[in-house]
């Protein structure tokens, strides 16, 4: 299976008495002064731009959550009807298509699937680009 990277990601973070927005491996910031919803916002406002992530960290510092625009699908899980994205978000498979493009309930001839990521936003997956591993 190919990887896709993606490039240096945008962060949310506390700084000093407010928030700012900072670059993966950066050391200065590139906005600060800002209430914690506009820097996520404007943190997830540049990430969607280039396709990267967006990390919103908590009051500590902490990472709290991560955004993508377009998530990756990175493993599936047929027989349980689950995928999980690179963000680590798990998303339920509500379809499963086989060869010819039917909808099928057999988890062993599908060889694609739809997954809902959120209420308004769905993923497909081509279920050949992943290898079936078994469990010991």
């Amino acid at each position: 299976m190919a990887m896709n990277f993606r490039p240096a990601a945008f962060h949310a973070v506390p700084h000093r008495s407010a928030w700012a927005v900072r670059r993966s491996g950066a050391d200065c910031v590139l906005v600060a002064g800002l209430r914690r919803e506009a820097a996520i916002a404007e943190a997830i406002r540049r990430a969607d731009e280039i396709d990267a992530l967006a990390y919103i960290h908590d009051g500590t510092g902490r990472v709290e959550t991560v955004h993508a625009a377009n998530p990756d699908v990175v493993s599936v899980n047929v027989a349980l009807r689950q995928a999980v994205t690179d963000t680590g978000k798990r998303c339920e498979i509500t379809n499963l298509f086989d060869e010819e493009g039917d909808e099928t309930d057999d988890a062993s001839a599908a060889v694609a699937a739809v997954a809902k990521l959120a209420d308004d936003r769905w993923l497909s997956v081509d279920l050949t680009a992943f290898v079936g591993t078994g469990v010991n």
